[in-house]
């Protein structure tokens, strides 16, 4: 994966003892490496997304990774999609709920109503609720890219709309520059596209973190992203619940993940996911830095922090 990263950083995080590293000496459990069934409630978990079936589609192909309610949202989706050359996921269109992208490998061509972006490895896209948008591979090579999308109590009903004589080769206007500084906290996020390389760098007692944005959306009470590098043997937290939700998408080296009673060894590509108040911790298990994008979940419906236990 060519994609880089940086550091540390969660929000209102409970601790929950026993805070000792033993928590990341128990007995491995297997990532998930097949398709969650479709509208199965989403728990806490750690998906290997580089093992999950791979289905031929018109473009390319695709892996689903999960499609169903969490407990704060109406619907969770996610699935890897790859683009061939000269081909288009899909033709512009509108849809009620808000939508991440976040490109793995190439360049796509991007558009939000009237602009027109250049999103390579690291670019992010952010589609909000009702906002025109497409994508087209402009190049000679696949792109790859995530696909996050969600429903909450916010999400107007609209199904998905195709915009009446729109076609993603006819977004040939000038590019407009992606972003390369984070949004200021409590900032309302709107369609964007962020070059994550290029956002500032920040030190931290693990590594480093680089912030993204960090403020609601059309459809979330509060939306914040930022990125995770944690220098070697060293956990970016011990365990600690928190009513978010939360998902890591681990981009570079090795971590041993602990959450309540399981530990997992997480890789680039996977996955994890946090459900509200479940005791979790990540651990540098490499001889290198490793690095993942954080993505928190507030709704009208998250939890307040577990009280802690005590000692």
């Amino acid at each position: 994966m060519q994609m880089t990263a940086a550091a540390l950083g969660l929000a209102a995080c409970t601790q929950v003892p026993p805070l000792t590293p033993a928590v990341f000496s128990r007995p491995l459990t297997p990532p998930i490496t097949q398709t969650i069934p479709a509208g199965q409630a989403l728990t806490s978990m750690v998906i290997d997304t580089e093992k999950l079936p791979v289905r031929p589609s018109q473009v390319g192909s695709t892996r689903t990774l999960f499609n169903g309610p969490t407990a704060t949202l109406t619907r969770f989706e996610s699935h890897i999609t790859t683009v061939n050359p000269g081909q288009a996921a899909h033709a512009p269109h509108t849809h009620g709920n808000d939508e991440m992208l976040l490109v793995k490998e190439g360049t796509l061509q991007v558009i939000f109503k009237d602009q027109t972006y250049q999103a390579g490895p690291g670019s992010l896209m952010f589609y909000s609720s009702l906002d025109p948008h497409g994508t087209f591979n402009n190049g000679t090579t696949p792109v790859t890219y995530y696909v996050f999308s969600w429903v909450s109590d916010k999400t107007p009903p609209d199904i998905s709309t195709p915009v009446p004589g729109a076609t993603i080769k006819e977004a040939t206007g000038p590019i407009t520059p992606s972003l390369t500084k984070a949004l200021p906290t409590g900032t309302k996020l709107t369609s964007t596209v962020f070059d994550t390389n290029k956002l500032p760098v920040e030190s931290s007692v693990a590594g480093q973190k680089r912030s993204i944005f960090n403020g609601p959306t059309a459809t979330l009470k509060n939306f914040e992203g930022h990125i995770t590098t944690v220098n070697p043997g060293q956990a970016a937290h011990m365990p600690p619940a928190h009513g978010n939700e939360e998902f890591i998408l681990v981009t570079e080296g090795m971590f041993q993940v602990a959450i309540n009673n399981q530990t997992y060894l997480a890789g680039p590509g996977s996955l994890i996911f946090y459900a509200p108040n479940d005791s979790h911790g990540i651990l540098n298990v490499g001889d290198s830095p490793a690095s993942y994008y954080v993505f928190i979940f507030t709704t009208d419906k998250t939890p307040p922090n577990a009280t802690p236990a005590k000692s």
